[in-house]
């Protein structure tokens, strides 16, 4: 409930940015600017993007702990992909990889997220007599899935960058659909880490 009390916040608030008012600090569409700290945290600070990081740092806290109870992999390497995702979220290294570049920074990730896909498929299978876990596991991916479908739509069009075939105001949905969909996961992990911890011997 707290977890979905802050994006429904924050979606407000950031609905409120794209189309009525500036809030710089609840901008979907914007990362971390820590290189803007100099000019004051109302210019740095993105909450939206500090929420996020948050979300993905636990989840990959809970995956960490998991890997101890049980087998080894997939979940250490769920807690590396989530904690490294959480970084991206805070120091844009998508962004700078992107602009440095030229090619859309979903395509240079791939091998990230295949080596993620394959890891979260053997994760569901450990899962398989987890209903709910299952129910965020599935969650939680159809949510990034259509976040990055989103975002691919609103930044490019025939192959350029920056002429997307969706209204740039779509990023608010993606990035709402983001923090739902890294929520479930953190939410899946932790029912996962109760269940496996509850087995363990007193």
């Amino acid at each position: 409930m707290t977890l979905a009390a802050c994006i429904a916040v924050l979606a407000i608030l950031g609905c409120l940015d794209a189309f009525a008012v500036d809030l710089p600090p609840f901008d979907l569409d914007e990362e971390q600017h820590l290189d803007r700290l100099s000019e004051g945290p109302y210019v740095a600070i993105v909450i939206p993007a500090l929420f996020s990081g948050a979300v993905l740092f636990v989840a990959s806290g809970f995956a960490l702990i998991t890997s101890t109870r049980s087998e080894l992999l997939p979940w250490a390497i769920l807690a590396l992909f989530f904690a490294f995702m959480g970084t991206d979220e805070l120091l844009e290294f998508h962004e700078s990889l992107e602009r440095a570049s030229g090619v859309d920074w979903q395509i240079l990730y791939l091998p990230l997220m295949l080596v993620g896909g394959a890891c979260w498929l053997r994760a569901l299978n450990r899962m398989s007599q987890f209903d709910t876990e299952r129910l965020l596991w599935l969650g939680g991916a159809a949510a990034w899935i259509v976040a990055s479908m989103l975002e691919f739509g609103a930044h490019v069009s025939e192959g350029d960058v920056g002429g997307g075939v969706l209204p740039h105001e779509s990023l608010v949905l993606e990035e709402v659909l983001e923090m739902t969909g890294s929520s479930m996961f953190l939410l899946a992990l932790f029912l996962v880490c109760r269940r496996i911890g509850g087995r363990q011997p007193a």
